[in-house]
């Protein structure tokens, strides 16, 4: 079973993330928060290969070196997540999102059921409502191509408006019929150029779709999520984001200064 998500990627092993300042590293601190997913029965998304693969389940139990977690019904989902050297989990407990990375998985028991175990996580990932906030860009500044589904079918890339975005996902609108998507389906290699900042290549899994009808057209609004960030491209976003509040700030100024 897999389910998707609406929040940013877990901090990168390999270079300073963005969400520096969201990182916690106190074990009693991490042992706190992932305590409150246990008691509280919150459900954890587990997932591996960059996001291609993921499941629903349950922190179970933990100790002060150890976090055992509820095992998938498949035995194949299971078996390509303990092919992992390391997996990433994300929950939620009151808006407050908790992410954390940690392996390698092996197969254990927990009261007399199988269970994984992974080592307790050296850091945790405590993001709030206010650093998954969304901004609108102008419109018609801002577009994401997204390859074709079938690269040897031969047809075009699409390039979808982006009508909102943040440091968890975006939005995307683009003519029905011209991107057809599901939820649950991941998009690799899709580009972004950023003004003043240059162009960013991110996987974005698709988290919800629906039609609007605007300007006389039937439009695709499909809402997703980033999957797995280089922490350079989070770099670049949040640059981005950033300079669209500067932005914002500056008109917000000069329709002060010119009312009455």
């Amino acid at each position: 079973m897999s389910i998707n998500t609406h929040q940013p990627p877990p901090p990168s092993d390999d270079a300073t993330s963005v969400y520096d300042k969201c990182l916690l590293h106190d074990p009693a601190t991490i042992r706190l928060h992932l305590q409150q997913l246990i008691e509280r029965r919150c459900l954890l998304i587990a997932s591996a290969d960059a996001g291609a693969t993921s499941m629903v389940t349950a922190l179970l139990a933990m100790s002060d070196s150890t976090v055992w977690i509820d095992v998938p019904p498949g035995a194949a989902v299971l078996d390509r997540l303990l092919r992992c050297q390391r997996l990433s989990f994300e929950g939620t407990v009151d808006k407050i999102s908790l992410r954390f990375s940690s392996g390698p998985p092996m197969l254990d028991s927990h009261d007399a059921r199988p269970a994984i175990r992974v080592p307790l996580p050296g850091r945790l990932l405590h993001l709030q409502r206010r650093e998954l906030m969304r901004r609108e860009p102008p419109a018609g500044v801002l577009e994401c191509r997204v390859p074709a589904r079938d690269p040897n079918g031969g047809a075009p890339a699409t390039i979808a408006s982006i009508r909102d975005i943040g440091g968890g996902g975006l939005a995307v609108l683009v003519t029905d019929g011209l991107l057809e998507v599901v939820t649950g389906d991941v998009l690799r290699g899709c580009m972004i150029e950023l003004p003043e900042i240059g162009a960013v290549e991110v996987t974005l899994r698709v988290r919800h779709v629906r039609r609007v009808h605007q300007h006389g057209k039937d439009i695709r609004h499909a809402g997703c999520e980033f999957v797995q960030l280089p922490a350079a491209t989070q770099t670049k976003l949040f640059r981005y984001l950033m300079q669209l509040d500067r932005e914002q700030l500056a008109c917000q100024r000069a329709r002060g200064a010119v009312s009455p």
